[in-house]
């Protein structure tokens, strides 16, 4: 028996990227595109953007990607979208009444991150709970490694955006350094405090860019653990009719001569194998 658990779509989440980069592109253009007349050295949000230059810009699309990216986590990392109510009721009802070869149907109409759990049990179900309990547990890290990758983004935001602002900013300061060397009089400091001011802007905008995004990956790490941590409780506690069942099995000689009916053996399927 073969159940698939594919995973559902949802279409707000997938225009959240296209839009937050679309809305980005149109206010860097806003920005690039003000009047020139405009003082340089401006500390709005669109001035430091725009006094960033292409760097700055690369950081600003960046901070924004991990926005979307954040949003999006918002969205999955729910403890509904983790663990369904109708799932644990559900296999509640079938383990109640010993209908344990519906638990694969079931978690199939409710695919979620504690159906791949019990899904991942249950596929060694017929070789005795031993082999159910590694398996949930095998099912349980895999499972948690793959929520946890979902904060990887987050995590190289905050790891590239100051390294592209630092960069940013060396590059600024030789540029700088090299109109002081050619320039004379008075004028050659100011376009120094100039030059100075506009590389430091980069730095700006990457701190800006990495602090959320390693204070959100921290959180959304805490969200993760938390739920996973809950999910394992309540996938221990939906398989004690099955643990119970199971060692009876292997325990006991059934009265009248014939063994109880095998489960059915489950191979659970995910979106793109």
């Amino acid at each position: 028996m073969k159940v698939k658990i594919s995973r559902r779509t949802i279409p707000l989440v997938r225009l959240i990227l296209p839009c937050a980069l679309l809305i980005g592109i149109l206010l860097c253009r806003a920005a690039f595109a003000a009047d020139k007349g405009q003082a340089v050295l401006s500390h709005s949000f669109l001035g430091l953007v725009r006094a960033g230059g292409l760097i700055g810009l690369v950081i600003f699309l960046l901070s924004l990607w991990g926005g979307a990216e954040a949003i999006r986590l918002f969205l999955i990392l729910r403890r509904e979208k983790i663990s369904p109510s109708g799932l644990v009721e559900e296999i509640e009802s079938a383990s109640g009444v010993g209908a344990f070869h519906q638990i694969p149907e079931i978690c199939g109409r409710h695919p979620s991150f504690l159906a791949s759990v019990l899904l991942g049990g249950f596929r060694s179900a017929t070789e005795g709970w031993d082999a159910t309990e590694k398996g949930l547990e095998e099912s349980l890290d895999a499972e948690s490694a793959r929520l946890y990758r979902k904060t990887d983004f987050l995590a190289l935001v905050g790891s590239i955006a100051p390294m592209l602002g630092l960069l940013g900013t060396v590059l600024g300061m030789l540029s700088a350094f090299g109109e002081l060397a050619v320039s004379e009089g008075l004028g050659r400091f100011a376009n120094l405090a100039q030059g100075i001011y506009l590389a430091l802007v980069t730095t700006v905008d990457g701190l800006v860019a990495a602090i959320p995004a390693l204070a959100l990956c921290a959180f959304f790490n805490h969200r993760i653990a938390e739920l996973v941590s809950d999910a394992a409780q309540t996938a221990e506690s939906l398989t004690l009719p099955l643990k119970e069942y199971l060692q009876t099995r292997s325990t006991a000689v059934p009265k009248s001569g014939s063994a109880p009916p095998e489960l059915p053996r489950v191979r659970a399927h995910r979106e793109g194998e």
